[in-house]
């Protein structure tokens, strides 16, 4: 899969949530991404760092840039998933889904 090399596939237990967690993460559908602007999260009194909010710009971006060239449907939906360290039971919502639904996919961008 072009430009999928070295990317993440599969269940993530780091981005399960458990138990009663108070944060619930949301993750804007690709037209409201526009939205997401570093200066419009200052204005709504956000409080991440200039460098953390270029970060997610950039995380954006490349997520957007992979599903369209490797043909993939963003998606928003919650799955089960078993921590396999710890059994704990929670949910996360990976980027996209292949192979019929049968494997999920991660997409990240990080500088070396």
């Amino acid at each position: 899969m072009d430009g999928l090399e070295g990317l993440f596939f599969g269940l993530n237990p780091a981005l399960l949530t458990f138990g009663n967690s108070s944060v619930t993460p949301r993750i804007a559908p690709v037209t409201e991404l526009a939205r997401l602007a570093p200066e419009n999260i200052a204005k709504a009194g956000g409080e991440f760092s200039g460098k953390t909010l270029e970060s997610f710009r950039r995380g954006n971006a490349t997520e957007v840039d992979q599903l369209a060239k490797n043909g993939l449907k963003k998606n928003y939906k919650p799955i089960n998933g078993t921590d396999p360290k710890t059994g704990q039971e929670g949910k996360t919502i990976p980027d996209a889904f292949k192979n019929d639904g049968q494997s999920t996919v991660e997409i990240k961008d990080v500088k070396s």
